[in-house]
């Protein structure tokens, strides 16, 4: 799968593919002092201390005493940022087109990188088309190796490229492509049939959807605790902030089994929501690690910052339209996403460890089969 389970990690995508390719990597681009530092909770520490307790893989350090567990939020705020991510949500659904520039950092224990690129949505036709016609381009840099990646989906057909240019020690240049797609109509087919499991949803939602699909994943699985106005990058900004729902843990651990300690360093404690006060627009999405429980400090784990947005201003079909290069053998990854869902599906169906196998309908023991 080109994703995370529930993470839309673009950056991380991007570098772990570059880094799959070659076996020497120079250097990671660095980010703006601002993107590295660490936060701290209402009352906590400040940053210098907060980095001595955090492991260098960005773990943090095992702490003498069980942490307190957290007051329950306050309902009325829960109610008033939920209704706010509804009300973006609807907006983000409603607006015909959106165009915007935007950099995404992220840092994976030692490593920091950063990937830039351009979003571009909207119906191509009078009436609401679903899924909306998306763009995504994007670019990494890391050492001597420059990776491309393109995403563009017509609302049928999920075309991708990835391209990677090397500058050799000897000065000379090599590059490395791929070209996939996908039958986005077949797999929200299977996404939405009976008995498919919440995992399978959102690793499809996120997967092949766009900014309304990531809002609408982030209410389902998060419970936002916080919401207070800011000035933000001089703009006056609505910020919300939350972390997972306890059934969603639940789900995601019995769903991802033994893969679930191997993910838990690229998985984010808390997220935080940047909404524009005039038109609602998601501006800022960031995804915080925690690296230390006494006192409660947390790191940022990824960013993405949208700029230069241009809302219904109108888009073509052809904006959508990306055939591979002649030539070009493009994989078919349609019946990847038909296997996962399936396989999400029956490990979802498997009985849990500890507990005896559900028995079949008339109450019959699965172990007593009548003789032949």
């Amino acid at each position: 799968m080109q994703r995370l389970a529930i993470l839309t990690f673009v950056a991380i995508t991007a570098a772990a593919w570059m880094a799959s390719q070659q076996q020497r990597l120079a250097a990671f681009q660095p980010e703006t002092q601002s993107s590295q530092s660490v936060e701290s909770a209402p009352g906590g520490n400040p940053a210098g201390e907060a980095a001595q307790n955090a492991q260098p893989n960005g773990a943090a350090q095992p702490q003498s005493a069980s942490p307190k567990p957290p007051p329950p939020p306050d309902p009325a705020i829960v109610a008033a940022a939920e209704k706010l991510l509804r009300d973006a949500r609807d907006r983000l659904y409603a607006t015909r087109s959106i165009r915007a520039r935007f950099v995404e950092r992220a840092n994976i224990g030692t490593r920091r990188f950063a990937a830039e690129g351009t979003y571009l949505s909207g119906w191509t036709s009078d009436k609401l088309e679903f899924p909306t016609p998306l763009k995504l381009t994007y670019r990494v840099e890391i050492g001597d190796s420059v990776g491309e990646l393109v995403e563009v989906c017509d609302g049928r057909i999920l075309r991708t490229s990835k391209i990677i240019t090397t500058t050799n020690d000897d000065g000379s240049v090599s590059r490395t492509e791929q070209w996939t797609r996908k039958d986005v109509t077949q797999i929200n087919e299977a996404r939405y049939a009976a008995g498919t499991p919440e995992a399978a949803v959102i690793q499809v939602e996120l997967s092949l959807g766009g900014l309304p699909t990531l809002l609408t994943s982030l209410e389902r699985t998060m419970q936002f605790d916080t919401i207070r106005e800011q000035i933000w990058q001089g703009e006056p900004t609505t910020i919300i902030e939350g972390t997972w729902r306890p059934e969603t843990i639940a789900k995601f651990s019995q769903q991802m089994g033994g893969a679930t300690q191997a993910l838990a360093p690229l998985l984010p404690d808390r997220v935080r929501l940047y909404f524009a006060k005039d038109t609602l627009f998601p501006t800022r999405i960031l995804y915080r690690k925690l690296i230390s429980r006494e006192p409660e400090v947390y790191a940022p784990l990824m960013s993405i910052e949208f700029m230069d947005i241009d809302l219904d201003s109108g888009v073509g079909a052809d904006e959508f339209r990306y055939p591979p290069p002649k030539g070009v053998d493009e994989i078919d990854e349609t019946a990847l996403y038909l296997q996962m869902i399936e396989q999400l599906k029956n490990q979802a169906q498997q009985p849990r460890s500890g507990q005896p196998p559900a028995r079949p309908a008339g109450g019959a023991n699965p172990q007593q089969q009548p003789t032949p």
